[in-house]
């Protein structure tokens, strides 16, 4: 069975590069806009306008946005890439981004990412607020319809509260979800309770291939959860869920059950 493999930065356990799956060796230059560490706090992206703004100046759009583009520059149209990690987005500038790329703005009727198939949140600080963004952002099923992986790790989404939780409207937005192949959730504080809604979403979803969700504290009762809604799933062919202590497999977290096959742990608990 094919396998999705990731790599933290050796030595760094909080430098997790995005996995592309051979998507930026297939794409053209043109087609991956990365803006990751462009700093978007203090209102720089807090309305329609605003974000037009940002993705002329960055990604280089023809100001009509009527999706030509200047000659060797993109156009949003031809992006299928978009990194805008470690930005300093927070809570309102990852809900006014999302909203912006649902097409739900009024801006967002000039400019289409109509190919976007990979979108990256890596450390944004987007807290309870900006992870239910993300979750209504993936019950909009067919707004983007190319979007494939989203990675939103190392943001907290527990971070401020509310009700209802970032981790339920995330698995909300997963269960009619019918594009997304790949999230990746690792260091998003889910806890046990995080991880019993994610599994509650995998026994609906027909599409996600691979889950991320190392570093997440999520024991034996959050992965008990998990490897019951395997039973029920065909689609899953990684759950990745080192440093969770599932398995007392020892400081590193790194046990047996933490490694194995997804499909071989299927197939244990159903037998």
């Amino acid at each position: 069975m094919s396998m999705m493999k990731r790599k933290a930065a050796d030595g760094d356990d909080d430098a997790l590069p995005a996995s592309n799956g051979g998507e930026n060796t297939r794409a053209s230059a043109a087609a991956i806009i990365d803006v990751s560490g462009c700093d978007l706090s203090s209102g720089a992206i807090d309305d329609d306008d605003s974000l037009l703004r940002f993705f002329q100046r960055h990604l280089h759009l023809d100001p009509d946005g009527d999706g030509n583009g200047s000659p060797g520059r993109p156009s949003l149209a031809s992006v299928e890439n978009l990194d805008v990690s470690r930005c300093r987005l927070g809570p309102h500038g990852v809900s006014n981004l999302l909203s912006f790329l649902s097409g739900r703005s009024s801006s967002s009727s000039l400019v289409k990412l109509s190919k976007l198939r990979k979108l990256t949140l890596q450390r944004n600080a987007i807290g309870s607020i900006g992870g239910r963004a993300v979750g209504k952002f993936l019950a909009l099923d067919n707004t983007l319809a190319h979007l494939e992986e989203i990675d939103m790790s190392l943001n907290d989404i527990k971070a401020g509260g509310g009700e209802p939780t970032a981790a339920s409207t995330i698995a909300d937005g997963l269960e009619g979800n019918s594009t997304l192949k790949v999230l990746i959730m690792d260091k998003c504080a889910l806890g046990p309770e995080g991880a019993a809604h994610l599994a509650h979403a995998l026994a609906a979803n027909t599409t996600l291939t691979t889950l991320e969700l190392a570093g997440n504290m999520i024991g034996p009762v959050g992965g008990t959860h998990l490897f019951r809604a395997l039973k029920s799933n065909s689609s899953l062919e990684r759950l990745g869920l080192k440093m969770n202590r599932i398995g007392g497999g020892g400081s590193g977290g790194g046990s047996g059950i933490e490694k194995a096959d997804v499909r071989t742990l299927s197939e244990a608990l159903s037998g």
